[in-house]
């Protein structure tokens, strides 16, 4: 009797540890969730980030603003700059949009700036560039860039970057 006593207090015994295995097996995972979205919003705020100190640089902001404006034509040199002033943008974008539909918020924000990105992409440099480089996006993310391409919001980008070169950064006016 005293073994069956003894077998049943170890079997309750190993039953608390196994549930308290699994509780610890579930905090872990949510601290691992919790880090992976963070490096993921910093990913994100890195590529808007490099985006944004590049165009501190006026020979980065003149490229920029010759594509939008569709003057002239650019040397290899300056083709390469063009595109991965894109890809940060396009980059950060889509971080922003896959980190909202994961976390299932409103997608207001990251809609808004997926259809953003597109002012830099609404002209002659711009859709070529998207064009060659939109099957490595998300097809979601690609047909929402897709919507909003219009040439108002290329003028406004253009004006908006303008605005940096004379120490006016903030966002661009929908005025």
């Amino acid at each position: 009797m005293k073994s069956k006593q003894l077998n049943d207090w170890l079997q309750v015994m190993a039953s608390i540890g196994v549930v308290l295995g699994l509780m610890f097996v579930a905090l872990e995972l949510r601290e691992n969730s919790k880090v992976a979205t963070e490096q993921g919003i910093s990913a994100m705020s890195g590529a808007y980030s490099n985006f944004l100190s590049r165009l501190d640089d006026p020979a980065a902001r003149g490229v920029l603003i010759r594509a939008m404006e569709e003057s002239g034509e650019f040397s290899s040199e300056e083709s390469l700059q063009l595109a991965s002033l894109y890809l940060e943008l396009l980059n950060g974008a889509e971080a922003d949009f896959v980190i909202g539909e994961s976390r299932g918020l409103s997608s207001d924000i990251s809609v808004t700036n997926a259809l953003s990105t597109t002012i830099f992409l609404s002209n002659r440099h711009g859709r070529a560039f998207w064009e060659s480089a939109r099957v490595v996006y998300m097809p979601e993310f690609a047909a929402l860039v897709d919507s909003g391409m219009d040439g108002r919001a290329n003028d406004l980008a253009t004006g908006w970057i303008r605005s940096i070169g004379k120490g006016a950064a903030s966002e661009p006016s929908t005025e």
